[in-house]
């Protein structure tokens, strides 16, 4: 920006302030002064952060990390936007997110919103306080991705005709993050394998017990035995059989991301924890090797379950062969299947199933060689309940301009790979230094060495627990004993390793887990070793790591498409898009700084007098007229005062200097088209776009806008001004007409000459108080001073003051006690206004209701009659120490001139009005006439209304209580409050001539453009008559009810609550129950009868649990008495359906459709709590509604649910939902529900779903050999209690089976 040499503002600056000035301040008031942060030309702040809405720290710490990873951002930045096929900009999420990755990347802002990414995914705000994962997010916008993926690819392979159509770029971008599992299942027994080839976004890795990324890849590809009632239904053997599963990543992606388990379920709380286990991981991921290794083990270990599994057999076999058949019982730790041996030949000559071959397991090619270079870290600081997310990163080679932003330098004495870290928290983007830096490090190279296994100092505790960790898993490998063995070293060296210090204890523990995790899962199930220490919770990056974000580095990832190769920036339309944001922002910054070179004052008129406080007798933010009992009684030539001076003819501001600079519209390079980006965020940047020249004149008229609590002038000042200048810019801002003769003392002077002579000087002005307060620039100011060093705001009120030749400035005293004064006339005041009688009535809002006292208020409000009645203004001597006494003794020698014994001195409080006069009781109690003002909560220029009562009247002290004069006036108008309602919509029934509704109204969003005036006292009942008068002369008051908002299903009952009760409270009697409202407050009015105080308007659902997917349909709303019983309403609900029916049955006649379906029978109707999603609690017939349903109100809800055939519930009754599992088809059967009693016996129900689902012996066979688990118990005779129990209903029921 540029600036003279004595720090003013250049013209052509200041003119592009005042084009840009309305969109500057919408930018500030939205989104604060950080919109105008900029990011510098290098480091690690010119990378960019992304703005917070609330709780989507989530959000911006996945989108850096996506951000960072460059294969990903080079395939989103080569698909192309098209809104013919991808529809509206706004809701295309792969365009949303590529603008967003082009901002980060390309903008001048310091921080980017990420609203138009939100709303691509039709959020609302109230979405962006909602806390999610990282990782649910990653899946959700990768399948958002995918998604517009297929239908470009649809719409490629239509045009392509016969030869392949390329794969879309967006299809490349998730494959990138894609990789490939390989899940496989074997059977122990005969080896007979079977696998499936899955797609992976993630790698879920084990924190606890893993310690290191490594060996959590490790454990990821270890074997699990399936064995007892986990067993596998081998197809070779036709039985079930121990299995081993195992996962193998079979492909491997060029971005892979490692997800940590941190979040999991405490059943011993039963709440959600969060694992801070310690967890360290390397720079560089050796993948291949890892893989190589740990496939190596599992082959070991499978071929060890194999021998032992096979061994079990046959030593069964043989005792079957050898006499009668044992039963089953556990053999080495493994239970076999009771149907296991089933049809095993018994014979003397034992054979095994023959063993089919088994292919050694290989590393995939995919997998083979696959190394990665750790690129982002995302770290979730807090418990499971909540938390914040933020990132670290290393561009390095990912980030093309890494080197240009200076974050490729080598970490001194340190390895490259460790270098340029970059810590991306929400908006702040800075170079991970001091603590941070050293945990990453430690982290890093502390993974590197426990790879190593065991290469730290034979001193080193930590090495303890590696070594002992490193022999338990090859111990586990031989299985047995030794293994057991192993373990418990294991944790014994772990235990040992936490006395020696924290990262000591930490790799020792994670090292020990390891240990017995490797012993655990020695060949045929073999005694576990004992557990090893819990590790400490670790507070830094070990455990806090959520997230890692790994980049292929081998030779493969050399290998990009073609369509990607070099591709660094964003197509040529986001480009634009983000070059024209660049061009507004930095016109909007310009401005902005401008801005804060300049102080926005408001300079009050008229001017005040040197040493007199008469300014504020007009009360609390308002201008003081000058009237008989002002200025003009004192004598001198001071009741000559001019009028306000017309706000034309001088430029404000830097326009207005003294070098007489013209304002002028910016410079030609500065202008810019009138363009509009799209996708554009924030308003105010287009404003900037579109801003052109404005002339002088319109600006300047502009600038000097009139305020609307005083009058005067608004000017922009410079803070590098001085106060002389200011002073000089404030005259010449009023405008020459402005006559200073009646504050000076000499005819025919301006201000701007009165201010040559000294004879004026500004002084700020407190607009709430009404009066001057210190002086700017201090009481021996020279007008040298800076603006800057004087705290003005923007915003910020002065005042002129002048005083005579001759005179000396009265210093400014902070404490001295100036007080307004008013004389309580209200006769006066009335006829000053013109008004004909004391009161007129004005009713609701003006119509007349018959039988209604209309509500008496005056034409005028009390702050307008007190506008206009005599004035004056004290000093109250003794500053901090004034009392009531000295305030009395100033009113009675002030012009108002009210002797002691006559006065009553009131102070508005809020919505109460005090007695301050020590006759009253309350100023007795703190002393009297030395009762403080302080004390009393009187400040400074606050306002006392001063009250002319008789002699005795003053002095009696239960005249505080009294109803008359002032605080009778006082009080009648804060009890006077208007209500706003709404016209209903139009009536359903044919309305009276003359009612008025809304046409265009809606449910949620109606008007309440009417306006109803009651007093507090009023009750409901008189309201409701008041609003029926505006509806129409025909509107009956019980033809409507009212609620307090559109969106409250709580209907206003009880017609003899009061409005407001607050001044029954005031005035000492008995409480009543009211509504509490205020003046300003809102109804809703609807059509329909208003409830009684008992009854309640409930919506009734129908329900049908056999659908998949739970819905409920509205059936009716009937009003409904909380005593009735749940029969009552059924039979109430009964007859509203039979009318409905009735009504529907005629309809579909005249339309000549299908009739609708009649309504069930009373006895078939079952009613149900309904929550927020299901159907709960079943309603029996007996019950009270009010006390079966605590909660019970207006607009409650409850579940109608159609039976096929009548039911009988009693109290002691539970529901239980069943669905039959199909093993063919893989599908479960809609749900049936069953009634049974709450003591009902695991063995009751299995004969109950036995006989529902007409299981049979040979359906119960045929199920055993397809791998069902329904269970021996399942063909049981059920007990008596069971029998009886299903005996009361008739099979099939939706109840009872």
């Amino acid at each position: 920006m540029a600036a003279s040499e004595d720090g003013s503002i250049a013209p052509a600056d200041l003119s592009l302030y005042r084009q840009l000035r309305e969109a500057v301040e919408s930018a500030v008031r939205k989104n604060g002064s950080q919109f105008f942060a900029g990011r510098p030309e290098a480091g690690p702040a010119s990378l960019g952060g992304l703005l917070n809405q609330g709780a989507t720290c989530y959000l911006n710490s996945l989108v850096q990390a996506l951000f960072h990873s460059r294969p990903f951002r080079q395939l989103v930045y080569a698909w192309c936007y098209d809104e013919s096929v991808h529809g509206a900009a706004e809701a295309c999420i792969p365009l949303q997110l590529q603008r967003l990755f082009a901002r980060l990347q390309l903008s001048k802002r310091a921080a980017t919103s990420t609203k138009a990414l939100t709303r691509s995914f039709g959020w609302t705000a109230a979405d962006s306080f909602q806390q999610h994962d990282a990782q649910e997010l990653l899946h959700l916008l990768v399948d958002a991705l995918d998604t517009t993926a297929d239908g470009d690819e649809r719409r490629a392979k239509q045009d392509s005709g016969p030869c392949a159509p390329e794969p879309s770029p967006l299809r490349l971008a998730c494959d990138a993050l894609r990789g490939k599992v390989l899940d496989r299942l074997q059977c122990c027994v005969c080896g007979h394998s079977r696998s499936r080839e899955d797609p992976y976004l993630d790698v879920e890795l084990e924190v606890s017990g893993s310690g290191t990324a490594e060996a959590a890849v490790r454990r990821f590809h270890g074997a699990e035995l399936l064995t007892g009632g986990d067993q596998w239904h081998c197809d070779s053997c036709g039985k079930r059989r121990d299995a081993v599963k195992s996962m193998t990543l079979s492909a491997a992606p060029p971005v892979l991301m490692l997800h940590l388990k941190r979040f999991g379920f405490d059943m011993a709380t039963m709440r959600r924890a969060k694992l801070m286990d310690s967890f360290l991981f390397p720079a560089e991921l050796r993948l291949g090797d890892i893989v190589a290794g740990a496939l190596a083990e599992r082959a070991s270990e499978v071929e060890s379950a194999t021998a032992a599994a096979r061994e079990r057999l046959r030593q069964r076999l043989e005792a079957q062969a050898a006499g009668p058949s044992t039963p089953d019982t556990p053999d080495g730790g493994a239970v076999d299947s009771p149907v296991a041996a089933d049809g095993d030949d018994a014979a003397a000559g034992v054979q095994l199933p023959a063993l089919h071959p088994t292919a050694d397991e290989a590393v995939a090619a995919g997998v083979a060689g696959a190394r990665y270079r750790l690129s982002s870290v995302l770290i979730h600081t807090g418990t499971a309940m909540g938390g914040h997310y933020f990132a670290y990163a290393r561009p390095g080679e990912a980030f093309p301009f890494a080197a240009a932003h200076g974050l490729c330098a080598e970490a001194e004495g340190g390895d490259r790979a460790e270098a340029g870290w970059v810590e991306l928290n929400d908006a702040g983007a800075r170079l991970l230094a001091g603590d941070a830096a050293l945990s990453l490090r430690r982290v890093m190279q502390a993974a590197v060495g426990g790879a190593a296994a065991g290469d730290a100092a034979a001193g080193d505790a930590s090495s303890v627990g590696m070594v002992a960790g490193e022999a338990a898993a090859e111990a586990s490998e031989e299985g047995g004993d030794a293994a057991a063995a192993a373990g418990a070293a294991a944790a014994d060296a772990g235990a040992a390793a936490a006395d020696a210090g924290a990262a000591a204890a930490d790799a020792g523990a994670a090292a020990a887990d390891s240990g017995a995790a490797a012993a655990d899962s020695g060949a045929g199930g073999v005694a576990q070793a004992a557990p090893a220490a819990k590790p400490k919770p670790s507070v830094g990056v070990e455990g806090n790591a959520y997230l890692l974000v790994y980049a292929r580095c081998d030779d493969a990832s050399d290998a990009a498409p073609a369509a990607v190769q070099g591709r660094e920036l964003p197509p040529d339309e986001v480009l634009k898009e983000v070059e024209a944001e660049n061009a507004a922002w930095e016109r909007l910054k310009r401005a902005f700084d401008v801005r804060t070179r300049l102080c926005r004052l408001q300079v009050r008129w008229p001017p005040v007098r040197n040493g007199d406080v008469a300014a504020a007798c007009g009360g609390r933010g308002q201008a003081a007229p000058v009237g008989a009992a002002g200025a003009g009684a004192r004598g001198d030539d001071s009741a000559a005062v001019s009028s306000p001076p017309r706000l034309g003819g001088v430029a404000s501001g830097e326009a207005a200097a003294d070098d007489g600079a013209a304002a002028s519209g910016p410079p030609k390079d500065e202008a810019d088209e009138d363009t509009n980006a799209s996708g554009v965020e924030v308003p105010e940047l287009e404003t900037a776009l579109r801003a052109t020249s404005v002339s002088p004149a319109a600006d300047g008229g502009e600038a000097r806008s009139a305020e609307a609590a005083v009058s005067g002038a608004v000017l922009e000042a410079p803070v590098s001004w001085t106060t002389g200048r200011l002073l000089r810019e404030v005259c010449r801002a009023l405008g020459p007409d402005a006559d200073a003769a009646a504050f000076v003392g000499r005819p025919g002077v301006s201000l701007a000459e009165a201010a040559e002579l000294g004879l004026l000087r500004l002084r700020r002005w407190d607009a709430v108080g009404g009066r001057p307060t210190a002086v700017i620039g201090g009481d021996a100011s020279d007008g040298t001073a800076a603006v800057s060093s004087l705290g003005l705001g923007a915003g910020s009120h002065v005042c002129l003051e002048g005083r005579r030749e001759g005179e000396e400035w009265v210093p400014y005293d902070p404490q001295a006690m100036v007080l307004a004064l008013v004389r309580w006339d209200p006769d006066a005041a009335d006829a000053a206004l013109g008004v004909a009688g004391d009161a007129e009535d004005s009713g609701a809002g003006g119509a007349g209701c018959a039988g209604d006292t209309p509500v008496a208020t005056p034409a005028f409000t009390l702050e307008e009659r007190l506008s206009v009645m005599s004035k004056d203004t004290v000093l109250v001597p003794g500053g901090a120490a004034a009392t009531c006494g000295g305030l009395s003794a100033a009113v009675a020698s002030s012009e108002l001139g009210v002797p002691v014994s006559m006065q009553r001195l009131w102070a508005i409080d809020g919505d109460s009005a005090r007695r301050l006069d020590p006759a009253c009781d309350d100023v007795r109690a703190f002393g009297g006439d030395a009762a403080s003002l302080w004390d009393l909560g009187l400040a400074p220029g606050a306002r006392v209304i001063v009250e002319v009562v008789a002699p005795a009247e003053a002095t009696d002290g239960a005249a505080a209580g009294r109803q008359a004069g002032f605080k009778a006036a006082f009080d009648a108008e804060r009890s006077v409050i208007e209500i706003q309602f709404n016209l209903p919509s139009k009536p359903s029934e044919a309305a009276p001539e003359g009612v008025r509704w809304a046409a265009d109204s809606t449910a949620m969003a109606p008007d309440f453009s009417e306006r109803v005036l009651a007093t507090k006292q009023d009750t409901l009942a008189e309201l409701k008559r008041r609003i029926a008068a505006v509806l129409g002369p025909e509107v009956d008051p019980e033809d409507f009810h009212l609620a307090r908002s559109a969106r409250s299903r709580e209907q206003l009952k009880d017609g003899r609550l009061l409005l407001g009760d607050s001044q029954r409270a005031q005035r000492g009697l008995p409480p009543r129950p009211g509504l509490g409202l205020v003046n300003g407050s809102v109804v809703h009015v609807r059509w329909g009868r208003q409830l009684r105080a008992e009854e309640h308007m409930v919506s009734f659902l129908s329900f049908d649990p056999s659908q998949a997917k739970r819905s409920f349909a509205p059936l009716c709303s009937l009003p409904v008495c909380q005593d009735a019983t749940v029969a009552s309403v059924k039979r109430l609900l009964r007859d509203a359906l039979v009318q409905q029916h009735a009504d529907l049955a005629k309809a579909a006649r005249d339309a000549a459709a299908e009739a609708p379906k009649a309504p069930p029978a009373l006895s078939r109707l079952r009613l149900r709590d309904k929550t927020r999603t299901e159907a709960g609690k079943i309603l029996r017939d007996s019950q009270r509604l009010g006390s079966a349903l605590p909660r019970l109100g207006d607009g409650y809800e409850i579940a109608v649910q159609r039976l096929a055939e009548p039911e009988t519930v009693s109290a002691g009754d539970l529901v239980v939902e069943c669905r039959r599992w199909n093993p063919a088809t893989f599908k479960l059967s809609p749900v049936t529900e069953l009634v049974l009693d709450k003591h009902a016996t695991l063995r009751d129900l299995r004969g109950i779903v036995a006989r529902k689902f007409r299981v049979t012996a040979a359906a119960k066979a045929a199920a055993a050999g397809a791998g069902s688990r329904e269970g021996p118990g399942l063909a049981d005779t059920p007990s008596a209690a069971s029998t009886g129990a299903d005996s009361a209903l008739p099979e099939g029921s939706p109840g009872r089976p």
